[in-house]
């Protein structure tokens, strides 16, 4: 039996802040301050402050970042259904 969890929408200050931690914490630590600042917001602001997407939008970013070194938010999915596309892609091959 599966059991649905609704998991709300942050607030827009904790959806960056998460997201500036995710940054910070992984592959993209390389980044500049002022490059983790615009992609945090872009980034919690393009997926409406969902943790689940903003963390999967970090994780594509950081693949393709450790794959080629072109870690660049203005090029992720805009919608959902890209990001997980590309998510899966990333992790089955």
């Amino acid at each position: 039996m599966v059991k649905e969890l609704q998991l709300p929408a942050l607030e827009n200050n904790e959806a960056v802040a998460s997201c500036e931690e995710l940054l910070k914490s992984g592959y993209l630590e390389i980044w500049t301050a002022d490059r983790k600042t615009q992609a945090d917001t872009r980034i919690a602001n393009r997926y409406y402050n969902y943790l689940i997407w903003t963390a999967i939008a970090v994780k594509l970013l950081e693949k393709r970042q450790e794959e080629n070194s072109i870690g660049n938010f203005e090029t992720t999915p805009e919608e959902i259904e890209e990001l997980l596309s590309g998510y899966l892609k990333s992790i089955i091959t």
